[in-house]
């Protein structure tokens, strides 16, 4: 598995390089793109949850925590859904 300590050569730098690029863009866009961006970001997370939730589910059904399997796809569902309606009202 590729860490970002691999390719950056140092786990310190991953992070201070993500840092930068996030007080670079909070420097100079406007509030409303940085709010969009981060609800972008939000649901894809929300959503690689829901993913691995599903995946989990198949690997192994009897777990300690019992989520019927309806749920985590739900949960993608919609925030695929949400997620390509707002990108659909930023490219429109």
């Amino acid at each position: 598995m590729l860490r970002t300590g691999d390719i950056f050569g140092k786990m310190k730098l991953g992070a201070e390089v993500v840092g930068f690029c996030v007080i670079g863009a909070a420097m100079t866009l406007p509030v409303a793109v940085l709010a969009e961006a981060t609800t972008q970001a939000l649901l894809v997370v929300v959503a690689v949850v829901n993913a691995s939730l599903i995946a989990l589910k198949r690997r192994a059904p009897v777990t300690p925590i019992d989520v019927p399997v309806w749920v985590p796809w739900l949960g993608l569902l919609a925030c695929l859904a949400v997620f390509g309606g707002s990108v659909w009202a930023v490219l429109a």
